[in-house]
């Protein structure tokens, strides 16, 4: 289990930029995250939860929310030199216990290779439940779209 004493949790969309675009190269899915569109995410970000190493990015996880009814957890990453040392179990409950997420009954997130670690945090495992539209994919092919 990490120290976390050693560790700062920063509570704030104020994060540095070009860590924050370095820390997305660890996660396989966020690799080509430009600066621009993560200056925009974060802006537009309910909960930004960032670990630090002194002033070393090592962690990092972000909310879209409505305050009462749902929350999704999104872009959680630990630095691989971190890893393995409980820090996503720590970034992890300083979410979920955040005192602007108290009153949300539901969190959902979504995962294709971490199950094993977020079912060890009493997360549960749904299939079936959830759809989602690719813009990208079905602009062209769909006609509700102009």
């Amino acid at each position: 289990m990490a120290n976390s004493r050693k560790y700062i949790f920063k509570d704030s969309k104020k994060i540095d930029l070009d860590q924050l675009v370095e820390h997305y190269k660890y996660g396989w899915w966020s690799q080509n995250r430009k600066k621009a569109d993560v200056k925009r995410m974060l802006e537009n970000s309910d909960v930004s939860i960032s670990l630090w190493d002194k002033k070393k990015l090592i962690g990092f996880a972000r909310v879209l929310t409505d305050y009462v009814y749902r929350a999704t957890v999104w872009d959680v990453i630990i630095h691989p030199d971190y890893q393995r040392q409980g820090l996503g179990k720590l970034i992890m409950d300083k979410v979920i216990n955040h005192p602007k997420l108290k009153r949300v009954s539901y969190f959902w997130l979504i995962t294709s290779d971490k199950q094993r670690f977020y079912k060890k945090l009493g997360w549960k495992m749904e299939e079936n439940w959830s759809m989602y539209w690719d813009s990208k994919a079905n602009s062209k092919n769909c006609p509700c779209v102009d």
